[in-house]
């Protein structure tokens, strides 16, 4: 697989589990206390404030589990870990 392929694997997947986190916690919301919320009356500004940061959770776990080096490896591969 190319690294230009895994790379777009990597955004598709990430922006997917933003919007599946956003929906998983309203469904949480409506489950557990019936609070008869959708994404509209949950307002965008929440929206967004939930789905980024899962979305960027899982764009870290799928980078290294895909391999794509976008991100640094950081205290992995260093030679002097004190």
């Amino acid at each position: 697989m190319s690294r230009g392929f895994r790379i777009i694997l990597l955004v598709v997947l990430s922006i997917g589990a933003g919007i599946g986190g956003l929906y998983a916690t309203l469904g949480g919301l409506n489950l557990l206390w019936n609070a008869g919320v959708n994404p509209e009356e949950y307002g965008m500004v929440f929206n967004v404030t939930t789905a980024v940061p899962v979305a960027a959770l899982a764009f870290v776990w799928l980078d290294f589990f895909l391999g794509t080096g976008i991100l640094p490896e950081g205290m992995l591969n260093r030679e002097d870990n004190d």
